[in-house]
């Protein structure tokens, strides 16, 4: 017998997503696999149908099949076909289909089809060709049933159309006047151009003339950004309250289901415990030696001078403590070049402007990718469940998340484990690897700087074969060096949200259906917060510059706070630290590389650096101890 299957999370309830799947006149409508149905209208034992199949290189075949048998009982709902051809008839070749949806939460529910093949003729039965296909139905299912919960949501979100999806074009109630609009609206667009092509310098406008609350028009959307540690307060401690992500973030759903900033409060508040769980400080500290020993293979796996490209360097270095700090030895080994090359795909399809349902070629890759990786994970979800059951299970980051309960005790279904952790993967590693190359960048372009840094790691670090948490804590001035990075160079620089409900911030009125923008970068500039805020000065924070709430907001504030902060802090101050100390570097080309927007991360453009092993009285021949 030869097995393809396919999985996927699906958003949209069973009844209606079972009316879809079962709708055989609607699937030319959706299906980019079995394009005609003709026959029966819906499955029925003994019904046969008669099936226009498409492959993905353009080719096609017809087929006919017989419905044998129909369940819809409780959560869950399917139905098995078996194909009737002349290949069956002679005995050569049986093929068995079962498509099934499973209920897994409110709203929510998980597809899988399988196709069994048996005879003398299955073990040449073309298996890539149809699991490309089946992984492609299943795709498109998945997102037919996003536009039918889009097209059923309540009244007050926006169309789909909109840019930030969710939001809202209702004014609602009004208890003050409304932000004050900056110059330079067009008609009908607003400030949609500007705000895509520069939004820094649209904000930076804003501030100038109005203060640290003002709008911009996003073609009939209005949007309030404000800035400041009295606004920022209302901004994040109102989320989950007036204020909610699900909306403006609803474009991640299609990468990473509802997790995190895609959830509705409720289920937020219920889960935030799952989300917080891996990074506890117990599993952190013991994290420190695999983060140390990664960044020095690398180093020591240079040549004694040379140059190497910045950003897929880091990005490099990332994906490896990804792997291993956050999910394990046996997740990282199966991290292999497909499993990014998947990733790649996945994160590929991240647009907040575009619709995520539309038939575009990265969006079905996206699509695709995310149905494999599913099915990759899963088996490893599945095998530490099973030492979980005998007692086996090792402790780390990913086991954690296995072993989360929900709130009346159950464990997480294997897909939403596998969305928390492509969440985590992502964000993780892709602001991460920007943060990080600016790090590196801002200290090379200021010298002064590097060389008190250096004197001060070299007299940390001397003798220090694995960093530890005792080793960690003395290396304040790279931290510090990092958090000036996040302060003048942030790389996640607007966070938004929706007003649910009116709310007050800086004496205005921001109506229900209004996006918001937190304008990060206007925060860290802020004179009255930090002296000189152009300039690059990670001493500012020993002068208790930048003090109390809401002042820092890269990583966000309130409840949605990056929970993965120590961490990232950790990596990044670990790398910064052993550069330094074991390596002379300088910025060879450009000399003041420019911003590159990259799916939202806005990470340094590509940049080459130069190196050589430093030669100093703790080290021996070629800069090792």
């Amino acid at each position: 017998m030869t097995t393809v299957r396919s999985e996927l999370p699906i958003e949209l309830g069973l009844d209606e997503a079972w009316a879809l799947l079962t709708d055989f006149r609607g699937w030319s409508s959706w299906n980019p696999f079995v394009v005609g149905v003709s026959g029966a209208p819906r499955p029925s034992p003994g019904a046969r149908v008669h099936l226009d199949i498409r492959w993905a290189d353009g080719s096609g075949t017809r087929a006919v099949d017989e419905i044998t048998e129909v369940v819809e009982r409780g959560t869950r709902r399917s139905f098995r076909w078996s194909y009737r051809g002349g290949l069956q008839r002679a005995g050569l070749l049986r093929v068995e289909r079962v498509l099934v949806l499973e209920q897994t939460g409110a709203g929510r529910c998980r597809y899988l089809s399988e196709e069994r093949f048996f005879g003398p003729l299955a073990p040449v039965v073309p298996l890539a060709k149809i699991r490309e296909s089946s992984d492609r139905m299943a795709a498109a299912f998945a997102g037919a049933c996003a536009r039918q919960a889009e097209q059923t949501e309540p009244v007050g979100e926006a169309p789909s159309g909109c840019p930030f999806s969710g939001a809202s074009t209702s004014s609602g109630p009004r208890f003050g006047a409304e932000p004050p609009m900056v110059s330079g609206a067009l008609p009908l667009l607003g400030h949609m151009a500007e705000f895509r092509s520069q939004h820094r310098a649209l904000f930076e406008r804003g501030q100038r003339e109005h203060g640290p609350v003002f709008a911009v028009a996003l073609g009939p959307w209005r949007c309030a950004v404000v800035s400041g540690p009295e606004a920022n307060a209302v901004f994040y401690g109102r989320t989950d309250h007036e204020l909610l992500t699900e909306g403006p973030y609803a474009y991640l759903r299609k990468m990473f289901g509802r997790v995190g900033l895609t959830q509705t409060p409720k289920d937020y508040v219920a889960e935030r415990h799952i989300l917080r769980a891996p990074f506890k400080a117990r599993l952190m500290e013991g994290n420190l030696g695999v983060i140390d020993e990664v960044v020095l293979r690398f180093i020591d796996g240079l040549d004694d001078a040379g140059e190497f490209d910045l950003v897929p360097t880091v990005e490099g270095l990332l994906q490896e403590i990804s792997a291993r700090v956050l999910m394990g030895e046996d997740f990282h080994a199966r991290m292999d070049a497909e499993f990014w090359a998947l990733y790649g795909d996945l994160a590929a399809g991240l647009d907040q402007a575009l619709p995520p349902w539309l038939p575009l070629p990265r969006f079905i890759r996206r699509d695709i990718a995310r149905a494999r990786l599913h099915r990759k994970l899963g088996a490893l979800i599945e095998e530490r469940r099973e030492l979980s059951r005998q007692g086996r299970q090792p402790e780390d980051l990913l086991q954690a998340l296995v072993d989360a309960r929900l709130e009346d005790g159950s464990v997480l279904p294997v897909e939403r484990v596998v969305d928390y952790v492509l969440a985590l993967v992502f964000a993780g590693f892709e602001t991460t690897t920007g943060h990080a190359a600016w790090g590196v960048i801002l200290l090379l372009q200021h010298r002064v700087h590097l060389e008190r840094i250096r004197g001060q790691v070299d007299v940390a670090l001397e003798g220090v074969e694995r960093i530890d948490r005792k080793a960690l804590a003395t290396l304040a001035p790279v931290r510090d060096a990092l958090r000036e990075t996040e302060r003048i160079m942030p790389v996640a620089d607007r966070h938004v949200r929706q007003a649910d409900a009116p709310v007050e911030i800086g004496g205005y009125t921001i109506p229900a259906g209004w996006l918001l923008m937190s304008g990060v970068a206007l925060t860290h500039r802020m004179p009255e917060l930090y002296a000189e805020p152009e300039v690059y000065d990670p001493q500012r924070f020993e002068r208790g510059e930048g003090k109390g709430k809401f002042t820092l907001v890269g990583f966000g504030g309130g409840s949605h706070r990056c929970t993965g902060v120590t961490l990232a802090y950790n990596e990044m101050t670990i790398l910064l630290a052993r550069l330094v100390q074991r390596l002379e570097l300088e910025l060879v080309a450009p000399k003041v590389p420019e911003i590159a927007d990259t799916m939202g991360v806005l990470g340094p453009e590509p940049t080459r650096v130069g190196y050589r092993r430093r030669v100093s009285s703790g080290f021996g021949e070629g800069g090792r101890l």
